[in-house]
This record gives structure tokens, sequence and C-alpha cells, in this order.
């Protein structure tokens, strides 16, 4: 049987909807989900005919030693193997958790885990994810290509309304760590001395980084929209352009959404943006030159159509990680322990 652990997810974030989009789409469902008590009752109604487990780190032991016992196989959308134990399929998003002192600490322990357990690999690009992979010396033939899901049926929205006071209504999505990169972007627009030509929605939580971003940027015109009370398409119907100047992001699952809905998308030429969206994105090598873009479009002749197009690898790794997953959840897929 197959279990889905997403105790080591702390929030309602891209790595939480990344395990969301795999377990609505498997065929054959996991026996049980394993999450903190926070995260319990949103997974009870998006999975009402499941078990999940809330669980503190001793529930979560005795979980997980189950588990084992009954040679289950464990789905783990993030990158947390447990060690010494084979039947495991586990998700590297980006490489951020392993930057600085603490993440080189990370690292070790996380490559450690992974070689102990000979367990499935997954990865979500091949820009970062493959090559970090392939830089700790892993087997090719325990890596897998599971890149997120991308929505097939959205239906467009409106864009390019002008508001009231003339601002363009700019999406920005995340709050949860600096590699979003929004004291950059807010500074590039403070040096434009053109601030009030912007307003900003963001797509996230009520984070320590949201707040400090905030203070340091007072006369920025900035709105929160909680993640826990609308959907992202939601939140899409309400803004006139997204933009991502993030760093080390490992997809961009709203971006993804939005340009499905026709939302026109401004990104900075990072190695994943390049590999995913490049077929509908508009990119630019620094944030100066973005804002510059964009101010031009929307005061000239509107913010640009979007005509999407991603890459058919992509459709295909995900099709492929989810028979994995399949073939796991029924007990034919996995090593010995």
């Amino acid at each position: 049987m197959l279990i889905a652990n997403f105790f080591h997810i702390k929030a309602t974030n891209g790595l939480f909807y990344y395990g969301l989009d795999y377990l609505h789409a498997l065929r054959h469902k996991p026996s049980r989900i394993l999450a903190r008590p926070a995260l319990t009752a949103i997974l009870r109604d998006q999975f009402p005919g499941i078990p999940v487990v809330s669980c503190t780190g001793s529930r979560y032991l005795i979980e997980v030693s189950k588990a084992i016992r009954f040679r289950d196989t464990i789905f783990t959308p993030s990158s947390h193997p447990l060690p010494f134990f084979s039947r495991q399929v586990v998700v590297l998003h980006d490489t951020y958790p392993f930057l600085g002192r603490y993440g080189l600490i990370k690292r070790f322990l996380f490559v450690l885990s992974a070689r102990s357990s000979r367990c499935r690999l997954a990865y979500v690009n091949c820009s970062v994810g493959l090559a970090f992979y392939r830089s700790c010396g892993f087997d090719q033939d325990r890596l897998v290509f599971a890149p997120n899901f991308i929505p097939d049926q959205v239906t467009l929205l409106e864009r390019n309304r002008k508001v009231c006071d003339g601002r363009v209504i700019v999406g920005l999505v995340g709050t949860d760590s600096p590699k979003k990169n929004y004291d950059s972007l807010f500074a590039a627009v403070r040096d434009l001395g053109n601030s009030r030509s912007f307003t900003f929605r963001i797509f996230g939580h009520p984070t320590e980084y949201f707040r400090s971003v905030m203070e340091r940027f007072p006369e920025i015109n900035v709105h929160l929209e909680p993640s826990d009370q609308k959907s992202i398409f939601s939140f899409l119907g309400q803004i006139d352009v997204l933009i991502s100047v993030a760093e080390y992001e490992g997809f961009g699952r709203p971006i993804a959404c939005a340009l499905k809905a026709g939302v026109p998308c401004y990104l900075l030429e990072s190695p994943v943006f390049l590999e995913f969206f490049s077929g509908g994105a508009h990119f630019f090598k620094d944030i100066h030159s973005l804002l510059d873009h964009l101010l031009k479009a929307w005061s000239g002749p509107g913010l640009p159509e979007v005509h999407l197009q991603f890459p058919a690898p992509v459709l295909e790794g995900f099709s492929e990680a989810l028979a994995l997953l399949d073939e796991s959840a029924v007990g034919c897929e996995g090593a010995e322990n």
C-alpha cells in the first residue's frame, strides 16, 4: 500500500499543493496520509475517504514504523528521506534549503539518508534538481522526473482592465522565505520614483518574512491575499499581471496556472523558469528592465497576450511519475529492504 507523508510540510505552500495534485490524480489512492495537526482538516476535506493521521513527533515515528513493518511504500512530497528504508519516493523541489552554513548540514543529512535508504529520488526540474542529484553522485536508475501538475482545463480570465486610479495591479505569489526576493523588487520600484503606478497583491501567508519586508517598504502599496481563504484562480482574477523575481524556485505552480488562465507573466531569466515557461511568459535579465517594460506596456498598447505552450517532456514526466506511484500503491514497485 501507499502512504502519503506530508509530515514535513508546515503550511499550505507549494510543496503542499504539489502533493495534493499528485494524490488527486492517482488511480490508486493512499491508504492513509500523515500530516501535522495544522493541516489535517484541509486534507480530510480534500480526501474524505482516506484516513488522515494527525502526527506529533512520536505519532509520526509510530506510523513510519508501521509502514516499514508492513512494507508499505511512502510517498514524501518533500526532500526528507528516511534512512535505511528503500520503499520510498521523496521529492526535491529546489536547492534553497541547502544554502548557507545550516544548509550544508541539511545537505549532508539528506545525502546520508538518501544513500543509506536506496530509495527513489524524484526531482521537479532538470535544470537544477537533476543537476543537484548528479553532483551528489546518485545512480541514474534511482532518479525520477516528477514535475508539477499543469492544469489542462482553465477558463480564460479577462485581462488589461484599467482601475480607477490608473495603477497596474501586480500579482506576487508566496511569502515563505527571502528566496521570493521582494526586497530587490520593492527597492527597484523605489528607485523608479514611481511607486504610485503599482498596486501589489501577494498570495500567501502573514509570515515573519512578509512582515519584515512591509516594515522596510512602507511606501509600497501592498495587499496580502490569504492563500488559505481563496483559490489561486480567484486571486488571478484580481490582478493584471503576475511577476516573479524569485531565486531558487523549483517550478512555480501559480505561474503555470496564470499562463493557462491567460494572465501575462513577467519573469526573470532563471534556468527553472526558462525550462518550463519559455512557451508563454515574458523574460527579462534584471528587475529594472522588467518594471520598465511593464510600465511602458501598461501606459501604451496594453499588456501582451499570452500564447502558452508547455514542453511535452513535462507533461510526459508527470504521467510517468503517476504511473510509478500507482504501481507502488498496489505493491508492484519498490526495492527490497
